[in-house]
């Protein structure tokens, strides 16, 4: 480990908040919409945006197809699968590791989300893993990113075990009781893929050329972050026309239009 620094505070327990875990933070929204609006949620493969004279008629899934006057895209990653995006921009899958500790002593850690410089050794690269202590007593540790494939099947995504290895390493420097010799229980191991956009912004809006098609891709890490605002602004957007609490323009598909163009 290279030469500690001094410690800087960027945030206090006024000025941030943490949402955990996801899963259950987004299904609440889910159930929220399912039971206050009627929402009815349709599990399935979709295997193609069906367009006709330049609109959106519906999608295409698996052995049904279901009709609609508006569709947004927001598949992650995976946004590059998609031929009417991709036609446009091009999304790329940062992997990304983490894992999950419940200590044997949670009242031992100290609720400070940790943003980290860390060198194995002075030769070594440095990386960037973040250490968060969760109210439930676990510690969300992420970090060591890589260039790699998407696969088609998000149930395919694994660790790669040198870099989950690290990340318990990195664990061990940060508090003895983050380590699995010293009765830290592993939660989880795992690893997920960042959907990262060519010019580093997100892409929020309807996509040209084709009406009542939207899309909300790109946010590489502050997905959890942004989907809220994304959502509630692109719902804004199918519905009245326009967003009134996000000013959509930075975000445009459309920029990359612009672009080809002066290209």
């Amino acid at each position: 480990m290279g030469p500690p620094r001094g410690p800087r505070t960027i945030g206090t327990i006024e000025t941030t908040a943490t949402v955990f875990p996801p899963q259950l933070f987004t299904r609440t929204l889910i159930d929220a919409a399912v039971e206050g609006y009627g929402l009815d949620v349709v599990i399935g493969e979709v295997v193609n945006v069906r367009v006709e004279g330049g609109r959106v008629t519906g999608v295409e899934m698996k052995g049904k197809f279901v009709e609609a006057d508006a569709v947004v895209l927001a598949l992650g990653p995976w946004s590059a699968r998609s031929l009417i995006l991709s036609s446009l921009f091009t999304v790329s899958g940062l992997k990304a590791h983490s894992i999950v500790l419940r200590p044997a002593q949670p009242d031992a850690i100290t609720p400070h989300a940790l943003f980290l410089s860390y060198q194995d050794s002075p030769v070594a690269r440095t990386l960037d893993p973040e250490v968060y202590p969760r109210p439930t007593g676990e510690v969300y540790v992420c970090g060591m990113s890589c260039e790699a494939q998407v696969p088609g099947d998000p149930e395919e995504i694994v660790g790669d075990r040198s870099s989950i290895e690290m990340l318990h390493k990195i664990a061990g420097t940060v508090s003895s009781h983050l380590r699995r010799e010293g009765g830290a229980e592993v939660v989880a191991e795992q690893a997920c893929f960042l959907p990262c956009t060519e010019d580093g912004v997100p892409v929020i809006g309807e996509v040209p050329g084709v009406e009542g098609c939207f899309v909300g891709t790109g946010h590489s890490c502050w997905g959890i972050l942004n989907g809220p605002a994304t959502g509630a602004a692109l719902a804004e957007l199918v519905l009245d026309g326009k967003s009134s609490i996000v000013d959509l323009t930075p975000f445009s598909p459309s920029r990359f239009l612009r672009l080809r163009t002066r290209g």
